[in-house]
């Protein structure tokens, strides 16, 4: 019998997919008949980037309660339902003894970046609006970028919390294939 081990790492692949499908939203002609394959591109890159983020903080929340040789707590910690803020505003800073510091660019296009998924996830109300290119909430390349490089300094910044510094592949410019 043939098997074999694949490691594997969502936050990473996520973070690199969301990367990927903004490509694909950029190189489309930008023709209205290419309106629909745009959207879902730019879409998935928001929905993606903050998928990678949560799974981020998951892991290092995680971490930081194995090493605090909290283990109990970790092993349950994956079975808890925590909002965002509930971990970024409480829990990162108990267990780092820091908070993040929210005045900041990073911050704030975080914030948006937020917004703009809850729209999209929550309260979408099925308005072709979303998609304006001028509407600062919208579903459009500058906000996917916004959104990535939100998460990418977000991901920085909570790793500078315990002098860590960031994988290498949370500062790649660029999408790749991962094998």
């Amino acid at each position: 019998m043939k098997s074999s081990a694949r490691i594997v790492n969502f936050t990473n692949e996520m973070l690199n997919d969301s990367r990927y499908f903004l490509e694909q939203a950029k190189e489309l002609d930008p023709s209205h008949e290419n309106d629909w394959l745009r959207w879902r591109y730019l879409r998935a890159s928001i929905i993606f980037s903050l998928g990678s983020f949560e799974a981020f903080v998951n892991v290092f929340i995680i971490t930081c309660l194995k090493n605090l040789e909290l283990v109990e707590d970790a092993n349950d910690y994956p079975n808890q339902r925590i909002s965002w803020e509930t971990k970024i505003d409480k829990l990162i800073p108990y267990l780092t003894g820091q908070k993040i510091n929210k005045g900041t660019v990073t911050w704030a296009d975080f914030k948006l970046a937020r917004t703009i998924r809850s729209r999209l996830m929550h309260y979408c109300n099925n308005s072709i609006d979303i998609y304006q290119d001028d509407n600062p909430l919208g579903v459009n390349i500058k906000n996917a970028e916004k959104t990535i490089n939100a998460v990418r300094g977000m991901m920085g910044i909570i790793n500078g919390l315990i002098g860590e510094p960031c994988p290498s592949w949370v500062n790649e410019a660029r999408s790749r294939t991962i094998r």
